[in-house]
């Protein structure tokens, strides 16, 4: 106990020092790895406490340094960049990459910005007299005249008008598509805006000639006909000239402009900031400098950002992704399905939309660097996980000789319709996984889930239960542990999980009964509570987000994790800040002894 807290007050000696201005005795190095090895320590609270209080002072200090302006960071002589051997090209590589950025998040904002619109014309198109929509045709086709060469100034349509064809579901398409990529430019922007203020000024003007029919009808009168003659004559005169319009649709028209200056103001409120200069540290996936690489895909994140030259494969989000360059395009493979990407092409046809069993993966290109985008909602997303973790989790018990696993593997065979080799089916099979770290024991039984749920999503129930009981009988394992296998299984292919909104909070007490609890994650660790163990997440120096059990090395927390906390199996899910976290009390005979099973069989 004196061991750690002298630790504790040398890291707090460190850290002073370093607000202070000072070097660290060892360096940052030095500090950084005490860090790790106090935040995964078995410390008592008092410890705890101090710890926290001098982590809590660092990460302040990082975090004030990292959103420095660029100004206020120049190095010393002695570490200057350009004196350093190799750093003169660093720059370059930074900036390039932040340029990349900053024009992959304005494609991703414009693709947001056609959904939005899509969305909205769907809605329009249900109002009476489609007032909005030919707001929309008049706005559109004005600034697109003020932008060529036509000078005619287009009026609103009228409700019936045959050439606008607003009634056409493809046509509304074409329009909010076309309204969005006159948005993707600045000058576009300011053309729709200046289009709208004049229709909010004026619906539609007076005919030119309105004065002229007023005087001829009024010369009618005095006319020498008969009253009919007369009529026939005014008729005649009305024809050559546009109906007047209704006065009483100037206040819709006027009201449908301000609506979609207000939505536009919303849409353009949400464009991306600029990166100035740089990135954040450990954000692209192969990149050239050190600084900017990601050691691997973050499952959890919705985005993933990758300098294609440098690799030619990853796995993200339970895809395997391919690329390689053809020419002067790139072809991208995710999950079966080939997309070709063409850097040289018009801004609006640099993404293209993949469907994969995963979802909707929309991918963006911008020179040699790729933006793939994971579309949908994240509570949606979040739930899947949250069912497939159950099914990971149960897979994971060691009871019995992990025979959820090995149940699990014989089931798979045979739905594949393939003969089971009972003899690598048995306990003597277990001891691989006895033996594998945890990680590696986490990977195995993720892929085994995913293999059966995707199976069980093709198959009927009947057709899932035989195969699961005829494994069990193969294997002589109880027809419970079957069914178990079963319902989470279908939970899985067929989520129906309801999670609660996500809180705010430092310390999340976790109940051991199965329930999905929520939290919103910030830089500050957050504390749970499982039975009588702290389970720390932090985030360390690479932006990783970590789990920390005392007595067991830090787990990465990605999109899906199952930790082993004694008695339990703690399931944590997350999609970018949003954090889900249950526990299970694992069932009775989950600690049986692998070499008493083994001697049974033998």
């Amino acid at each position: 106990m004196t061991y750690w807290t002298e630790l504790v007050e040398l890291y707090e000696y460190k850290v002073t020092d370093l607000l202070e201005g000072r070097a660290p005795r060892g360096g940052r190095r030095s500090l950084g790895a005490l860090r790790d090895d106090l935040l995964s320590a078995p410390l008592n609270p008092v410890q705890l406490r101090r710890l926290m209080e001098a982590d809590r002072r660092y990460r302040a200090l990082l975090r004030g340094q990292r959103t420095a302006p660029l100004a206020t960071q120049q190095a010393s002589p002695r570490e200057r960049p350009a004196d350093r051997p190799g750093w003169a090209t660093n720059g370059t590589a930074v900036s390039e990459a932040a340029r990349a950025s900053n024009d992959l998040q304005r494609l991703t904002w414009h693709a947001g910005v056609r959904r939005d619109l899509l969305e909205q014309g769907r809605v329009w198109q249900q109002e009476p007299n489609l007032v909005t929509l030919r707001v929309v045709y008049a706005a559109l086709e004005n600034a697109e005249r003020a932008g060529g060469t036509g000078r005619d100034w287009q009026a609103v349509p009228e409700v019936n008008d045959t050439l606008s064809s607003l009634h056409d579901t493809e046509v509304i398409r074409r329009l909010v598509y076309a309204l969005a990529d006159l948005m993707l430019a600045p000058e576009g922007r300011t053309r729709v805006r200046n289009e709208l203020l004049k229709i909010h000024e004026e619906p539609f003007p007076r005919h030119a000639d309105e004065d002229v029919l007023a005087a001829r009808l009024e010369a009618v009168g005095r006319e020498p006909l008969s009253e009919p003659a007369r009529e026939a004559l005014r008729q005649a005169l009305r024809a050559q000239y546009p109906p007047p319009r209704d006065p009483r649709e100037r206040p819709a028209i006027r009201d449908a402009a301000q609506r979609l200056l207000n939505l536009l103001q919303e849409l353009v409120a949400r464009a991306p900031a600029l990166v100035p200069g740089r990135l954040s540290p450990h954000v692209l996936l192969y990149a050239q400098e050190p600084t900017l690489a990601q050691e691997r895909p973050d499952d959890a994140s919705d985005e993933l950002f990758i300098y294609m030259p440098g690799g030619s494969t990853a796995q993200w989000r339970g895809l395997s992704l391919r690329w390689q360059r053809v020419a002067s395009t790139w072809q991208l493979q995710a999950d079966g399905q080939l997309a070709q990407l063409r850097p040289d092409a018009p801004d609006t046809e640099r993404s293209v939309l993949l469907t994969t069993s995963r979802g909707d993966l929309r991918a963006f290109i911008s020179g040699p660097y790729l933006l793939l985008r994971a579309e949908g909602s994240t509570r949606e997303a979040l739930s899947a996980q949250a069912a497939l973790a159950r099914a990971v989790a149960f897979l994971m018990r060691p009871g019995g000789g992990f025979a959820a696993l090995r149940l699990a593997r014989a089931a798979t065979l045979s739905m594949r319709t393939q003969p089971l080799d009972l003899e690598s089916l048995g306990p003597l099979s277990a001891a691989k996984y006895a033996q594998a770290t945890a990680t590696a024991l986490l990977e195995f039984a993720r892929r085994g889930a995913e293999t059966l749920v995707s199976r069980v999503a093709e198959l009927t129930p009947e057709e899932v239960a035989r195969h699961l009981q005829g494994a069990a009988g193969a294997l002589s394992l109880d027809v419970t542990l079957a069914a178990g296998l079963h319902e989470v299984l279908h939970r899985a292919a067929f989520p129906d999980e309801v999670l609660p909104e996500p809180v705010h909070a430092a310390l999340l007490e976790v109940s051991g009964d199965g329930t999905f609890r929520s939290v919103r994650l910030g830089d500050d660790p957050l504390t749970l509570q499982v039975a009588d163990r702290l389970v720390t997440l932090r985030l360390d120096y690479k932006g990783d987000r970590l789990a920390v059990l005392p007595g067991q090395p830090p787990v990465v927390v990605g999109d899906l994790l199952v930790m082993a906390v004694p008695g339990m199996r703690l399931m944590l899910v997350r999609q970018l800040d949003w954090l889900a976290v249950a526990a299970e009390v694992d069932p009775p005979g989950t600690e049986t002894d692998l070499a008493t099973l083994i001697a049974d069989e033998f």
